[in-house]
């Protein structure tokens, strides 16, 4: 956990002794109260921290909630959260990335540290605190090896100059020494460089509004041009991404695997389902697809994740997914305790599927993936139903689930019954060893996790 020991010089240019720490419960009363000092009327007041937003600081991401100490007094601190961020695709509101202060949008494998919110007491502010606690991010930035610090720097001297110039032509002004901005210029003056001024980012009077979003780019992490690749999600079989979409898939599964076309006109509506691309140059080169069970508390990734190989298309897909999935619990007041997932087991059938020629997508190749990425199979002899709903049973796979509770070993015989019995209730035609499969778990207390 990060702690610095160090010297700040007060305008006498005598040294004070200083230690940035994390924050914690003990530290939330004299947080607030410099947040009030910090942002006065005509400020929001209600945007100030309150207990709870602290507490989801210290439990979702820790290390990002850091405090700075001057001779023992509590003088200043700064919040982040981990976001992925595409370059291609700025816009956002605070409230949006930071769920309104609350960072239950903390992906926990995002490219990008967002700053949440910086506050030092105006009585410290000649001894350069801002800089040490942004400094103290950007070394976050480096320990984690993410892209990039972003956050959005409200323009709160625009609105003495609102009436006659636009807050682009204010920014520009500020970029270019002309005018100063409390904000802005402070994170010039810490190495940030803007990106793009934000309308509607934060209900602010004197900045009208508007925010510099601004960055600050790890130097160790080579930054490449190139095709930005974006996160879509398909809700309509006439979006022409669908088609795309469901021509990779015929590619790369077998065609027992793969719902007709016509078939997912309504599923594609089911606002609990998501079927998610990846797109390049408005080209489908990725997919995924999960759901999210909110009486079970168990989510669900129908394929995993398919693509071209070379672009980076698993680990983009898998924490768009996380986050979506993470956020989408989240606003239903409720945990995600794990996701089910069914896995080729390429060892129990001398049969082979060329996968579209993706080597990737080579079973052996995804299932020890898998396996690292904590997936576990259960001890069932599993089969499901065709998705070409024609009465067969297709095997060669294994049911599988990663947790996301420690220390489980097992799962309730009733959770995988009831779960499996609901996904494939869109399929009237069930094969008699499924059927049997499932009266045979109904006898069953608990079904054991096994290693892939």
């Amino acid at each position: 956990m990060y702690e610095k020991h160090l010297y700040l010089y007060d305008k006498h240019q005598q040294p004070r002794p200083a230690v940035v720490r994390p924050y914690s419960s003990a530290d939330f009363d004299e947080l607030i109260a410099i947040q009030r000092e910090s942002f006065p009327p005509p400020f929001p007041e209600e945007l100030c921290w309150n207990r709870t937003q602290l507490q989801t600081h210290v439990t979702l991401f820790p290390a990002g909630a850091l405090c700075v100490e001057v001779e023992g007094q509590l003088a200043g601190s700064i919040t982040g959260m981990r976001m992925q961020y595409q370059p291609g695709d700025p816009d956002h509101t605070w409230a949006d990335v930071t769920d309104d202060g609350y960072i239950r949008t903390h992906n926990p494998h995002g490219n990008t540290l967002y700053i949440v919110d910086i506050s030092v007491r105006p009585a410290f502010r000649s001894l350069g605190i801002g800089k040490v606690l942004m400094q103290a991010m950007y070394e976050l930035v480096i320990a984690l090896r993410l892209d990039r610090l972003l956050g959005g720097g409200r323009l709160s001297g625009y609105h003495r100059y609102a009436a006659e110039l636009t807050a682009e032509q204010y920014a520009a002004r500020v970029l270019a020494g002309a005018l100063h901005d409390p904000v802005m210029t402070f994170l010039l003056r810490c190495g940030r460089t803007p990106v793009k001024v934000l309308p509607g980012y934060l209900p602010d009077e004197e900045s009208r509004d508007y925010a510099m979003l601004m960055e600050w780019k790890n130097p160790f992490v080579a930054h490449r041009g190139g095709p930005t690749m974006r996160f879509a999600r398909i809700t309509d079989i006439h979006d022409p991404l669908f088609r795309q979409m469901h021509e990779l898939m015929q590619t790369v599964f077998p065609k027992e695997e793969v719902l007709d076309f016509p078939l997912w006109a309504e599923p594609l509506k089911d606002d609990g389902l998501r079927i998610c691309v990846a797109v390049v140059d408005d080209e489908v080169v990725g997919a995924t697809e999960y759901r999210y069970f909110l009486d079970l508390e168990i989510a669900m990734t129908d394929f995993t994740i398919i693509g071209r190989d070379g672009l980076g298309i698993g680990p983009f897909l898998a924490q768009h997914r996380q986050a979506d999935l993470q956020q989408w619990a989240a606003r239903e007041g409720r945990p995600l305790k794990g996701m089910f997932a069914e896995i080729y087991d390429p060892y129990s059938s001398q049969e082979e599927h060329p996968f579209g020629g993706v080597k990737s997508m080579n079973p052996y190749v995804r299932r020890e993936v898998l396996s690292h990425l904590g997936y576990r199979k259960l001890d069932i002899d599993y089969v499901h139903p065709s998705w070409l709903n024609d009465g067969e049973a297709v095997r060669g796979l294994n049911f599988s689930y990663l947790s996301y509770e420690a220390g489980m070993e097992a799962l309730p015989a009733e959770l995988i019954v009831t779960f499996l019995t609901r996904y494939y209730a869109v399929l009237d035609n069930k094969p008699a060893a499924w059927l049997s499969m499932i009266e045979d778990l109904r006898t069953r207390q608990t079904v054991r996790l096994l290693p892939l």
